[in-house]
């Protein structure tokens, strides 16, 4: 979640066993694709052999909006679902509300190629996101070398399209 837009007291990275995040969810509403060409966005998937992500700590006292805040972002759309997860923090383990890929949801396309990821990426504004994502997790410690070989295929094919 690189622009989170929630009231939160605290943000640290979390380790989530048994997930992966994989780019799933196809967005047809314009915000990064079309139903012609849609965009691929990231979803965090149960199977996998773990995830680095980051946790929010909402503050009591905003539990109510920081959540509606969550709720609007994520809840919204049928892509994704909300779960209780065990994570860890360090040492810590931890409870937390996360939203996970729906695979009973028409936006999902958990099929897609690698060739068919990149060919919407280049299609779309989704090179962008991409872009975006990749750098808020580096910029919180966050390597995620699936992401980053995309992003190269996807940034290759790319100036491969704008010269041809």
């Amino acid at each position: 979640m690189w622009n989170p837009r929630l009231y939160f007291e605290e943000v640290r990275r979390a380790w989530l066993p048994d997930h992966a995040q994989r780019f799933i969810v196809m967005n047809i509403y314009r915000a990064r694709g079309t139903a012609e060409a849609p965009g691929p966005m990231a979803a965090i998937d149960r199977g996998g052999t773990g995830y680095r992500s980051l946790a929010f700590r909402i503050a009591d006292a905003k539990i109510e909006t920081g959540t509606d805040v969550l709720w609007q972002r994520e809840g919204i759309g049928p892509g994704y679902w909300h779960v209780i997860v065990d994570a860890r923090i360090g040492d810590e383990q931890i409870t937390a509300l996360t939203f996970i890929a729906n695979h009973n949801a028409d936006l999902i396309d958990s099929e897609m190629s690698r060739d068919g990821q990149i060919g919407y990426l280049v299609a779309g504004t989704s090179i962008d996101y991409l872009r975006n994502l990749v750098c808020r997790l580096c910029a919180v410690g966050i390597r995620d070398a699936d992401v980053e070989d995309l992003l190269h295929d996807g940034e290759a094919s790319f100036s491969e399209t704008a010269w041809a």
